[in-house]
């Protein structure tokens, strides 16, 4: 019966390891080959008999990793065999598991780690993998180092990821962490082009993009802002501290329905 079948098979699998240990000691190669070959054979044919916790313990005992990959695989147990890479630190090997398997999940648990040591490799798998949602990847976003990134890469690759994503989500969290990264770096052009793509359909909170703008020193997006608000009092006298005479005269002309605030705001200039 099933038992008797389990049995047999796990005693065959001692064997199998037994052997493969003593030719290995023996140093034959070719008959190592040979019983490994053979090994792996017959925990495919007879893999809906064999208890898998059962023989990864014994597989483990005997320290025949490279047969505890396989027969985890075997079983579609992903995420041990993702677990082995990442704690060997074998982060790209890693990712090739990762996106041969089907499990979403698995994507969101193991790339808090990965987009830490191998942000470059992992954006790339993210953006193979349009069925990701950006929202539950912001958490592995947040552990981003740049001094990670391989040499001769030195872009962002947060904002590589979102800026990828962006287009397609309706998601105001991806939006406002784009944001968030825009307003940390030093490329304000950047900030500003994607805050004037926000009027039309409006996914960030803009109260939220003042703040943050206004903590980095982003003093032209912090002008737009206080523009799109209505908030011209404000964008004038920003425009005026910071000698932007240009700026300034053309906030002042925004109020087209109130002549006594355009003309106020004339005199400041």
């Amino acid at each position: 019966d099933a038992t008797q079948l389990t049995m047999i098979c796990t005693w065959l699998v001692e064997l199998y390891l037994d052997k493969l240990n003593c030719q290995k000691e023996d140093g034959v190669d070719d008959e190592y080959g040979m019983v490994l070959d053979e090994f792996r054979h017959f925990l495919q044919d007879n893999q809906e008999f064999l208890n898998p916790e059962t023989t990864y313990n014994l597989i483990s005992s005997h320290g025949r990793i490279d047969v505890l990959l396989f027969y985890a695989t075997l079983n579609e147990d992903h995420e041990r065999v993702i677990t082995h890479h990442l704690q060997r630190g074998e982060y790209n090997k890693a990712l090739e598991v990762l996106s041969k398997q089907s499990s979403v999940e698995l994507y969101y648990k193991f790339s808090p780690v990965l987009m830490r040591y191998a942000p470059v490799a992992t954006v790339n798998t993210w953006i193979k993998a349009p069925f990701l949602d950006p929202a539950k990847l912001i958490p592995a976003l947040m552990r981003y180092d740049i001094n990670n990134n391989p040499p001769g890469h030195k872009q962002n690759q947060p904002i590589r990821y979102l800026q990828h994503v962006v287009k397609n989500s309706e998601d105001p969290a991806v939006h406002n962490y784009l944001l968030a990264m825009y307003a940390q770096s030093d490329d304000e052009k950047a900030l500003l082009k994607f805050l004037s793509a926000q009027t039309s359909e409006r996914y960030i909170d803009f109260k939220y993009a003042l703040r943050l703008c206004m903590k980095f020193k982003k003093t032209q997006a912090c002008g737009y802002i206080y523009s799109v608000m209505g908030l011209y009092e404000e964008a004038v006298d920003l425009a005026l501290s910071e000698h932007d005479i240009e700026s300034a005269k053309m906030n002042a002309d925004k109020p087209e329905d109130d002549d006594v605030l355009r003309k106020k705001l004339w005199l400041r200039i």
